[in-house]
């Protein structure tokens, strides 16, 4: 505990000397999400977004927290958004497929997209296996 506290401690330092590093915010966001500061890790993600409208992994990070919280909409939103920059990311169209089927909305082309982007082959065998099922 003590060694996390003081990563947490050294990482908030350092961001507060370099306030406008969005790969600081990147890195706090990403170590408060590992370890489950998921309304911190939110609030990180946001303030890397007002610095950056366009980083994908900000974006992404709060795609995640909010398809966590169940907030599907807005999961979607964040997907979307990390897709305008990385459009050729597996993982990304996977999340945006799970985040659609939840919605209720159209998620095939997204499994589409995910398994012909990944090259993972349990990855492609977990997707090939769901897009059987009937849905």
């Amino acid at each position: 505990e003590g060694g996390i506290n003081a990563l947490d401690l050294y990482i908030r330092r350092t961001l507060a000397s370099n306030p406008d590093s969005v790969a600081l915010h990147l890195n706090l966001a990403d170590w408060l999400y590992r370890h489950d500061y998921r309304q911190d890790a939110a609030d990180v993600y946001s303030k890397a977004t007002s610095l950056d409208p366009n980083n994908p992994m900000a974006h992404l990070g709060l795609g995640l927290i909010h398809y966590d919280w169940e907030e599907f909409p807005r999961a979607h939103d964040e997907f979307a958004a990390a897709l305008k920059s990385l459009p050729d990311d597996a993982l990304l169209h996977l999340n945006m497929a799970m985040t659609l089927e939840r919605l209720d909305r159209d998620a095939l082309p997204s499994w589409q997209r995910a398994r012909a982007l990944t090259r993972d082959q349990q990855l492609q065998e977990k997707i090939d296996s769901h897009l059987r099922k009937p849905h």
